[in-house]
């Protein structure tokens, strides 16, 4: 079982299509996620995610620099989790801590995981 982060450039929250400023005046978040590395290209579960709000002067350059730090921090925060097995993909989908994961975790301030 592998691991994939998604962010920046194939953003997690954002359609890959979105440009520039126009488009992105559309949406009010962009971000990252982490997902589970399955067979199918893109297709494992995702249990964690990022986000953070598209500001109003915000480039898709400026987007992606201010994305970087939070892609870092969240993807940290999974490693400890799948190298601790508190998360899991198990045969009903995705565990933390032996129980179903209802929805993806979220990455808080403080550079922790929790459920939203």
């Amino acid at each position: 079982m592998g691991l994939a982060l998604v962010g920046g450039a194939k953003s997690a929250l954002l359609p890959v299509a979105v440009r520039d400023r126009l488009e992105m005046q559309q949406y009010a978040v962009h971000g990252a996620s982490v997902h589970f590395v399955t067979g199918e290209l893109d297709g494992g579960p995702v249990f964690a995610q990022a986000e953070m709000p598209i500001l109003p002067d915000d480039t898709p350059e400026a987007l992606a620099r201010r994305l970087l730090p939070l892609e870092h921090r969240l993807l940290v925060a999974s490693v400890d989790l799948v190298a601790r097995a508190r998360i899991v993909l198990g045969n009903a989908g995705v565990e933390l801590d032996g129980a179903p994961l209802a929805a993806p975790l979220r990455l808080q301030i403080d550079g922790s995981l929790r459920t939203a």
